[in-house]
């Protein structure tokens, strides 16, 4: 059986029957999908392996692939002759072998306004053809590191581990952070104004109203990032990879806010 290679980066997905959205008395929803009864998870580059798990597997151990932050997902499925899309923060799920349930906690309010309307929209209807993915776990033990609000202004941080940090609000302004490694980490409302991203590594990081503006984003890897309502005004923005990112009224580096949810152009990035 194929084993994931150590250290590797995970991901998932898996193909279910049929799906509902279910409204709990709390408030809360959970999303129950029939018919599941593997689960493919394949690395991501650079080493390409793919292997299938029962879910079960999955499940014993999730505490340990997403120890710091519960991982995003996204669910496409059709409703009547429409498909929709939906992404949202997904909690530790439960499995009913006999009857090839997967069920699980989501929370739609962590990513937009639009996610959570759109799930409260379909509370209790009928969910075909659906496919479910969930974003990267590391096979490597985690790292925690709690730096809220901490005063790092100028920090020399060039090539630091901060995978799944918590730099939410801190001080990062002028601070050297090239090639740093910040996949996962917390950095709603940080202080980055003129610090250097040189090459560092964001995916799926949170930069929720991150203050970005004049920083050095160069090659840096943004891909699945939330940049929700951050400012990038003036930041160098040059071969950086965004694919996958989260935007909503994000001021893009020429100062104009962007529309929506759409990404900044490749005029409001200034590279046009």
């Amino acid at each position: 059986m194929t084993k994931p290679p150590a250290g590797s980066s995970l991901l998932f997905g898996a193909l279910a029957d049929s799906g509902r959205i279910k409204q709990r008395e709390n408030g809360s929803y959970r999303m129950v999908l029939k018919g599941i009864d593997e689960i493919d998870w394949f690395t991501d580059r650079p080493d390409r392996v793919e292997g299938i798990w029962k879910p079960q597997k999955l499940i014993s151990q999730w505490e340990s692939f997403f120890e710091t932050s519960e991982p995003n997902a996204q669910v496409s499925f059709k409703v009547g002759e429409e498909r929709e899309l939906v992404t949202f923060e997904m909690f530790k799920p439960k499995y009913n072998k006999k009857k090839q349930k997967f069920s699980f906690k989501i929370d739609a309010e962590i990513i937009n306004d639009r996610e959570r309307d759109l799930v409260t929209g379909l509370k209790g209807k009928a969910l075909d053809e659906v496919t479910l993915f969930i974003d990267d776990a590391s096979t490597s033990p985690a790292i925690s590191c709690d730096l809220f609000e901490a005063g790092l202004s100028g920090a020399g941080l060039s090539e630091a581990d901060l995978s799944g940090a918590d730099l939410s609000r801190a001080d990062l302004s002028q601070a050297n952070l090239s090639d740093a490694l910040l996949e996962r980490g917390k950095l709603t409302g940080t202080n980055l104004i003129g610090a250097s991203l040189h090459r560092a590594n964001l995916r799926y990081a949170n930069l929720y109203r991150a203050n970005l503006s004049y920083a050095d984003l160069v090659y840096t890897d943004l891909s699945y990032t939330i940049l929700a309502e951050a400012n990038l005004v003036g930041a160098l923005l040059t071969s950086a990879d965004l694919t996958g990112a989260i935007w909503e009224n994000t001021t893009c580096p020429n100062g104009t806010l962007n529309s929506g949810t759409s990404p900044c152009t490749a005029e409001q990035l200034n590279l046009a």
